[in-house]
């Protein structure tokens, strides 16, 4: 009973950060489950349903249809959705049930591609990892689906070319951040060739390969970013330009660019700062250490990640910082600290007198502090 959660909630499922990850791509998601996934996806976990419509669905798996494996209703379902909507591509995700009845989902997609002729693929969900697994192996089958399969001519620019990597609302709640971070960069010298995913379209995806450097602002970026260096040769910086943190990340990019090499910049911040530390930053590796990167240069402090939500990589945290798993852990990695930035709802585990800062996380407690999201 180590791992089980009392006190603290767990972040968003796969289902959800896979959704969150295709949401505005043009393509059919369709969630394998009775009901439960998608409701709880679009009343607490996605910002953008009442705004922006999506084509979403769930399959209404019943218990009858569970137990005897009758994979052709959700087939046939599937394909006459399909012949209505005429999607770009059919995503198909797993959740619990169908997961441990052991459904043979990349057969499935196999035979809805061939009946519809749309590009179909499954995305390795079963509602039992967070929102960082599942939005990162969205984006890694979304490109290996369509994405070239060898590397690709650039024509040239006098603009270091880029790719915005990992942008949902799961991390990045406020409407404007795509703007923003576009306006940003373009200000400081970059031409932004696409987002993974907001504010972004299927064709603009397309053209990622041809950028020069790519930007992984959470963690669901990082596998594709990943896939990029090593097939085509597009080099990796990850780090959410923030504060006193931007101009260190900017810099970065550039040298990046420049000289073929991945960097960690929030990691080097970090490591910068010797000795123990009083404050941590509580969250997702990629957006707490660089906040814990701007407030160290800022404040002139040590400052350490304590990653909470799935780690999709080692490399994403650094030797000083920790990766506790269940409650347990996490309360006494972050009794060690006088000075804590995270979710209001850590607070409940804090020691006494700790100097806490609410930094609200939609993948952690959903809508309940939406008005204090930046």
């Amino acid at each position: 009973m180590k791992n089980v959660f009392v006190r603290l909630p767990v972040y968003t499922g796969d289902v959800s950060g896979a959704a969150s990850a295709l949401y505005e791509l043009g393509g059919m998601c369709v969630i394998h489950d009775p009901s439960g996934c998608n409701s709880t996806y679009n009343t607490h976990d996605e910002v953008r349903w009442y705004d922006r419509a999506s084509l979403i669905y769930i399959s209404g798996l019943s218990e009858v249809d569970a137990i005897t494996g009758n994979d052709d209703k959700f087939i046939k379902d599937t394909v006459d959705a399909a012949g209505k909507l005429d999607p770009k591509f059919i995503a198909i995700f797993c959740s619990p049930v169908p997961y441990l009845n052991g459904t043979d989902f990349k057969a499935i997609a196999k035979v809805i591609e061939k009946r519809t002729g749309i590009p179909t693929f499954h995305i390795d969900t079963n509602a039992m990892h967070d929102y960082t697994i599942g939005a990162a192996n969205a984006f890694l089958r979304f490109a290996e689906k369509f994405l070239a399969s060898d590397s690709v001519a650039k024509t040239a620019s006098d603009r270091v070319r880029l790719n915005i990597l990992g942008l949902t609302p799961l991390d990045f709640t406020s409407k404007e951040a795509a703007g923003d971070m576009r306006t940003l960069l373009e200000e400081a010298g970059f031409e932004v060739t696409s987002v993974w995913a907001m504010d972004s379209d299927f064709d603009e995806l397309m053209k990622a390969p041809t950028a020069d450097v790519n930007l992984v602002i959470s963690s669901t970026g990082f596998g594709l970013a990943e896939l990029m260096h090593e097939k085509y040769g597009i080099p990796y910086v990850a780090g959410v330009p923030e504060g006193q943190f931007t101009e260190r990340v900017l810099d970065t990019l550039k040298l990046s660019a420049s000289d073929g090499r991945c960097r960690m910049p929030y990691i080097e911040v970090l490591s910068e700062c010797k000795g123990g530390a009083e404050a941590a930053v509580v969250g997702e590796a990629v957006t707490a250490g660089s906040l814990a990167a701007s407030i160290s240069l800022e404040e002139g402090k040590a400052v350490r990640i304590i990653n909470t939500a799935e780690l999709v990589s080692e490399k994403l945290i650094g030797e000083n910082d920790s990766y506790p798993k269940g409650e347990d852990e996490i309360t006494e990695e972050i009794r060690k600290y006088a000075e804590i930035y995270a979710d209001p709802l850590f607070e409940i585990v804090c020691k006494k007198h700790t100097l806490f800062h609410r930094v609200p996380h939609l993948a952690y407690s959903g809508r309940v502090y939406l008005d204090e999201m930046k």
